[in-house]
């Protein structure tokens, strides 16, 4: 298991916060997520990379952004 574990996170890490930051926006907003919904999700990812995709800081971006506050 630490083994699949460590390349989870070395060869798809970016990939399974990408589906999870959707995932967020669909329950914040209640629909799919759109093309502007993944353009925010991309900065945000891209923001908090260097950090390791810190949760409570995603999930604050989510409750942030364009597409929940317009909703």
């Amino acid at each position: 298991y630490d083994e699949f574990k460590k390349v989870l996170v070395k060869d798809y890490q970016e990939d399974m916060v990408r589906g999870l930051m959707k995932n967020f926006m669909l329950y914040a907003t209640g629909r799919k997520p759109d093309i502007d919904d993944m353009a925010e999700i991309e900065a945000i990812m891209k923001k908090n990379a260097s950090r390791g995709y810190p949760l409570r800081t995603m999930l604050l971006a989510v409750f942030q952004s364009e597409a929940f506050l317009e909703h």
